[in-house]
């Protein structure tokens, strides 16, 4: 598998990136923040009610802001599409079953596949979440990827 850790330049550039986090737009606020505690278990990091933010060791891993807030754009108020909310756990199994527990539309169930043991279900937003545990690859895994990369390459 081809890693590019190559680092990107910019004419100008005097920072770098120390963080990335999806900011999703939802219906309640304070309805993801307490299903998203209760899944994985995030600690609460920034609260103001109409944003916050939720993450582990004082990381920011993701946060939620009021949809329509006058602080977003207005193409930022529909329902969240096209994105995975990926979580990489230590054991993906004990999520599982909080996630069955609170009733979570299992999208893709618990399956080992292309070196993770992961499941997705979709958040009370319609957000696409990818539970992941990170496995090592199986031969058929190798020759999976080496297939998709020859159909994705001109």
């Amino acid at each position: 598998m081809y890693i590019d850790r190559s680092r990107s330049t910019l004419t100008g550039a005097v920072t770098r990136c120390s963080n990335s986090f999806p900011d999703v737009c939802v219906a309640d606020v304070r309805g993801s923040v307490d299903f998203y505690r209760a899944l994985l278990g995030l600690d609460v990091i920034t609260d103001h009610g109409w944003y916050a933010e939720l993450g582990a060791d004082d990381r920011t891993m993701i946060a939620f802001v009021q949809r329509g807030h006058e602080t977003t754009p207005a193409v930022a108020s529909t329902d969240p599409r096209g994105v995975l909310l990926s979580f990489e756990v230590d054991d993906v199994g004990p999520v599982y079953d909080v996630a069955k527990r609170l009733g979570c539309e299992m999208l893709i169930d618990l399956a080992a596949e292309l070196g993770q043991h992961h499941f997705m279900i979709s958040d009370p937003d319609g957000a696409v979440v990818d539970v992941i545990q990170r496995i090592e690859l199986t031969t058929a895994d190798m020759r999976r990827l080496v297939r998709y990369r020859r159909a994705t390459t001109p």
